[in-house]
């Protein structure tokens, strides 16, 4: 039922013929997950609405628990605090969202692809994977593959997520707190890419659909090359819509002598997964 924490509806033909209505509304709707972080009210309508228009087609008598849903989602307020809830492994993460791609200026308050493609490569390495290291993150966003890895790798020295939009650290504030206890060591920093001083010295540095426009991207080398001077390695995953920009990239990381290699991953979107380091030349 991911689809239904993802306010996603499912097509009428990929229902099963008979459902079972106490099941799905314990994994959905009533479940405990959307209790204490709920899905946005007009979604959950529109689902409600869908069971039953399938339930009355094939002659099922409604439950009394769905009607009392659909009220309830009737008189929810539609401008209070709604999650979308991503599921990696074992792992739930749920995460304050807006509608809109673009919501205040911004696309930091929704998460994307290459986020949740890059927690899921994060879950297939070593339990002891960045064991007393120091993780930064460029355009944290909502914070999702922060608090995944922080969720998953317990060894972590420190783990700073940064952005440069005031609206949404805000938003990744909450959504830290909300996933996370108060005994995991992160900070959120305000990193503008266009800063001439950096001010981190990390072991490691994550990025998630950073590379999507042709205009930032000198600034985005630029900082990764500063990140990069004293032994850091970057890991940058990228959702490919147009390979000129992603090329763009690419040339721009030559320029500043940062080398780069894929690494392996698959999924059905076309994400790409690559680590850099700085050329070292040797005297």
């Amino acid at each position: 039922m991911e689809q239904f924490f993802q306010w996603k509806l499912v097509n009428n033909g990929e229902w099963e013929t008979k459902i079972n209505q106490e099941i799905l509304l314990s994994r959905t709707v009533c479940s405990q997950l959307n209790l204490s972080c709920p899905v946005h009210p007009e979604f959950s309508l529109r689902f409600c609405k869908q069971v039953m228009k399938l339930l009355e087609a094939s002659g099922e008598e409604v439950n009394d628990q769905l009607y009392d849903c659909l009220q309830r989602d009737l008189l929810s307020p539609r401008d209070g605090r709604y999650f979308k809830s991503y599921f990696v492994g074992d792992l739930a993460i749920s995460l304050i969202e807006t509608k809109q791609i673009i919501s205040s200026g911004t696309t930091g308050l929704n998460t994307w692809t290459a986020g949740i493609h890059l927690s899921r490569w994060m879950a297939g390495l070593p339990d002891n994977w960045g064991q007393d290291q120091t993780i930064l993150e460029l355009g944290a966003g909502t914070g999702m593959t922060g608090i995944f890895a922080l969720k998953r790798f317990p060894g972590l020295k420190e783990y700073i997520l940064t952005d440069s939009h005031s609206g949404v650290l805000d938003n990744m504030k909450e959504n830290l707190s909300v996933n996370l206890t108060a005994e995991v060591n992160y900070q959120v920093e305000n990193l503008d890419w266009e800063m001439d001083e950096v001010g981190f010295s990390p072991d490691i540095v994550l990025g998630a659909d950073i590379v999507f426009d042709t205009r930032i991207i000198p600034d985005l080398v630029r900082t990764l090359a500063k990140l990069l001077e004293r032994g850091a390695k970057a890991i940058i995953a990228s959702t490919i819509r147009r390979e000129e920009t992603y090329e763009f990239f690419l040339k721009e990381l030559d320029c500043k002598s940062l080398t780069w290699t894929n690494l392996e991953f698959e999924c059905q979107e076309p994400v790409k997964i690559i680590k850099i380091e700085k050329i070292r030349y040797k005297l």
